[in-house]
């Protein structure tokens, strides 16, 4: 696990004055991750943040299949959120595509933010060792 600062800025259209999130503040985060193999060729992600002055998390789990070559495709499903809002996400990941240094994988998949209708996401992920 980790203990993080986090430095956050964030502008809210139309303006609302009564939104703590909004301005620049800086807190503490508490995040951590664990995986697990779950057979030869199946192994799950499952990591988690908590930001500490605006009570929002993030959690995702990740059941993945390895492939060929250090790369591997799986399920995620991810939950976030605050005391005013909340989305979860489900979808598909291919991983392990190499990026000079990097590594990156593709997501995408279905998300549903509270109170509003169910859409789709897409996503590119890059990291590195160092």
């Amino acid at each position: 696990g980790f203990i993080n600062l986090v430095e956050q800025r964030t502008s809210i259209s139309p303006d609302d004055l009564s939104n703590d999130a909004r301005g620049s503040h800086t807190t503490a985060s508490v995040s951590g991750d664990l995986t697990r193999r779950l057979g030869e060729k199946w192994y799950g992600l499952l990591g988690a943040s908590y930001i500490v002055r605006n009570h929002n998390y993030w959690t995702r789990l990740r059941i993945m299949h390895d492939l060929e070559a250090q790369r591997s495709v799986g399920f995620e499903y991810v939950m976030m959120g605050g005391p005013n809002y909340s989305i979860s996400q489900t979808g598909v990941v291919w991983s392990g595509l190499n990026v000079g240094p990097a590594k990156a994988a593709f997501k995408g998949g279905m998300r549903q933010v509270s109170g509003e209708s169910t859409t789709a996401y897409a996503g590119v992920e890059l990291s590195a060792s160092f």
